[in-house]
């Protein structure tokens, strides 16, 4: 099967970057930066180009091309090796990692193939340049590798990368799935027993990034955020004492969905914001998801510029988050500001 077509195949909505990687599987660049939003196949493609191109040195039929593939998903091929950032703290990966797991190596490799691959996901987190010593370590060898060493970096947020880092790369970037696209690939991921409906919201709620999608659509994830997301309005409304909504903080940040439940938080205010704006100008109210609605009911008693104000709060929440290892301090301090913005309306309304 050549490369091209199994590209093609597995990677919809990105007719250009297919196009680009199946022109560069005959002159391969040393280091690629792939960007673009989350959850739309960065690292899937990297995984899958890298492992196509060493089958392709290997032509010996389909039985071998099938146990070499085998190897490659157990993650016993050895120049096919993966990085991913710390799962705890900020996940940015150590010097010692790097050096150890991955400039050493690359000076030995490749082992078996004409071609060694070193991916290393979610670099924005894993090599942020809020520390950058892992970063410089890797800068010689991304920049004069051995022949047939190749490295694919992947990030959502390339500009928190070092610029040196950068330069060193030739950057393919992701687009955004369409709606269409992220459905398909949502719905062939799941289980028949995922209704319609919830597959909708997930998709709503990540804004199309299958991987938190997928995520969203996992046993009672999706009515505990809705059910948080209640409560919070509750006390928001209400005036609760700060304890409250602490406790509210700790329990969404013990969850572990931190991100997904501000992701839902940020898509209501603008939701409620545009739904407000189209209702004063006149123009036609985009449709949500009918288990959003009695909740983007709750924020349109707020003036437009207190619902963008609250949206904007979570877009620097969800930067925090990204960068920072105290989730619950970060939570605890956005509830706190939106339920100022709350009590600000009211005192003015009287």
């Amino acid at each position: 099967m050549p490369a091209e077509s199994g590209l093609a195949k597995a990677l919809y909505g990105q007719s250009q970057v297919v196009a680009m990687l199946t022109q560069a599987q005959n002159h391969l660049a040393a280091a690629y930066l792939f960007d673009g939003p989350e959850g739309v196949g960065k690292a899937y493609a990297a995984r899958l180009w890298a492992s196509e191109l060493l089958c392709r040195a290997h032509p010996e039929g389909a039985s071998a091309r099938e146990a070499l593939l085998r190897r490659i998903h157990e993650g016993n091929h050895p120049d096919l090796r993966i990085l991913r950032p710390r799962d705890e703290g900020a996940g940015n990966l150590s010097v010692e990692v790097v050096r150890g797991q991955v400039v050493e190596v690359a000076a030995r490799a490749p082992f078996e193939s004409a071609h060694c691959f070193f991916i290393l996901e979610d670099v924005d987190r894993a090599l942020p340049q809020r520390y950058p010593e892992a970063a410089n370590a890797l800068l010689k060898t991304l920049e004069e590798p051995k022949p047939g060493v190749h490295f694919i970096l992947t990030a959502s947020r390339p500009d928190m990368l070092l610029s040196t880092l950068r330069s060193r790369c030739r950057c393919l970037r992701f687009a955004a799935l369409d709606r269409g696209s992220a459905a398909r690939i949502l719905a062939e991921k799941l289980e028949d027993d995922v209704s319609k409906d919830s597959q909708d919201l997930a998709l709503t709620i990540s804004g199309g990034a299958i991987a938190a999608a997928l995520t969203l659509c996992q046993g009672e994830l999706l009515p505990m955020l809705l059910a948080e997301t209640d409560a919070c309005f509750n006390q928001l409304h209400t005036h609760a004492p700060q304890a409250h909504i602490g406790e509210l903080a700790g329990r969404i940040h013990e969850s572990g969905h931190s991100v997904l439940w501000l992701q839902l938080l940020q898509r209501l205010y603008r939701d409620a914001w545009r739904r407000k704006l189209d209702v004063e100008m006149g123009g036609a109210v985009v449709a949500t998801p009918p288990a959003l609605e009695s909740l983007i009911a709750r924020l349109l008693a707020y003036p437009l510029a207190t619902l963008l104000d609250s949206a904007q709060q979570i877009e620097s929440a969800l930067h925090e988050l990204s960068t920072s290892t105290q989730a619950r301090l970060v939570m605890e301090v956005l509830l706190g500001e939106l339920r100022r913005s709350v009590q600000s309306q009211t005192s003015t309304s009287r």
